[in-house]
């Protein structure tokens, strides 16, 4: 092996790092950066509640979701209950 093809496949490693790891099961951690081409997960149906902060697109009622851990919210709904209570709180 030639240090040209350590220097590779180091390259390939240290570029992908991602990759190596599938499903991702931790946590990625921006550091402030943008997460570019990043999609929602697309359901057809209402979720069970059951994962704090998960969100998600529910393709039906065409509306983001958001899973509070008791009851899933339309994040619409959620702003405006935010909106509600500090103008009129």
């Amino acid at each position: 092996m030639y240090a040209s093809d350590l220097t590779s496949s180091f390259t390939t490693i240290h570029n992908n790092a991602l990759a190596l790891i599938s499903p991702l099961t931790g946590n990625v951690n921006h550091n402030g950066t943008q997460a570019l081409s990043f999609r929602l997960e697309n359901l057809s149906s209402t979720a069970a509640a059951a994962t704090i902060g998960r969100l998600y697109y529910q393709t039906t009622a065409e509306a983001m979701q958001l899973d509070d851990g008791g009851i899933i919210r339309t994040v619409w709904e959620g702003a405006q209950a935010v909106y509600h209570a500090e103008v009129f709180g």
